[in-house]
């Protein structure tokens, strides 16, 4: 699972610097454990008196050096590594700045290991010229010329900045494979629309080197009523593509999102 428990599932992603009566409360653990293991040992007085006033005393700060060493890889979870790999990609690559007190965590689901970072300052348009720049323009294969302008209509979401969860992968969910747009559609779940899409398509390939695996469904439709999705051509380009609302193939299908 993502997250340790489902106390941290809707809580601000703000961090609080921890006060000195709680570091003073984890000292205190430290201390009554380090008495209990060693009374266990059973030490001499001339034993402590070396470790007190000898050379162990440089020795104790190394010990206590590695006791705040191994908390933080403790503290650190899954969670925290893939802000930093967010914070990194968004400044990297669009100068933008992510202001995680204002954010918050999308509710746990099994499977759904990928968290995914949807600005609103930019535009589907942008996120896909940026895959052009990295990439280079033989990298995809365009079909629509201003994206954006092209979308009818979209599964809704709150205007803000916003995370999302999913499970990420080359392809379409396995359990929604060869659902049409018609089918997903109406049932009582998030799937990807065009800007989360095209965000998961180049940060996948940002850090794998991978072009994602055809064709994936967005829960959109565009200005001609076709369905939309994202694929690799049969030339390895990536391509944001039409399709029939009711078109069922093997291959084909949405990725199911968690807000």
């Amino acid at each position: 699972m993502l997250f340790k428990t489902k106390l941290f599932s809707r809580m601000s992603l703000e961090k609080e610097v921890a006060t000195g009566a709680q570091y003073a409360q984890f000292g205190l653990l430290i201390a009554q454990s380090v008495v209990e293991k060693m009374g266990q040992r059973g030490f001499s007085k001339k034993q402590m008196q070396q470790l007190l006033t000898g050379p162990g005393k440089g020795r104790a700060k190394e010990i206590a050096s590695a006791v705040v060493d191994e908390t933080t890889h403790i503290l650190i979870t899954v969670w925290d590594r893939q802000q930093e790999k967010l914070s990194i990609f968004w400044k990297k690559y669009f100068n933008h700045d992510i202001d995680w007190s204002k954010l918050t965590l999308p509710e746990e689901k099994e499977g759904f290991n990928i968290l995914e970072y949807i600005p609103n300052c930019f535009t589907e348009d942008d996120i896909y010229n940026k895959y052009v720049e990295i990439f280079g323009k033989d990298s995809v294969s365009e079909y629509y010329h201003i994206i954006h302008d092209c979308i009818k209509t979209q599964q809704t979401r709150i205007t803000d900045n916003r995370l999302i969860l999913h499970r990420g992968g080359q392809g379409p969910d396995a359990e929604h494979l060869g659902k049409s747009y018609n089918v997903f559609s109406k049932e009582p779940l998030h799937f990807m629309t065009p800007i989360e899409g095209i965000i998961s398509a180049l940060r996948y390939r940002v850090e794998t080197g991978e072009v994602i695996r055809s064709f994936i469904g967005f829960h959109a439709l565009n200005i001609w009523d076709d369905a939309m999705g994202m694929c690799r051509n049969v030339d390895g380009r990536f391509r944001i593509y039409r399709n029939f609302r009711d078109r069922q193939d093997s291959y084909y299908g949405p990725c199911e999102v968690v807000l």
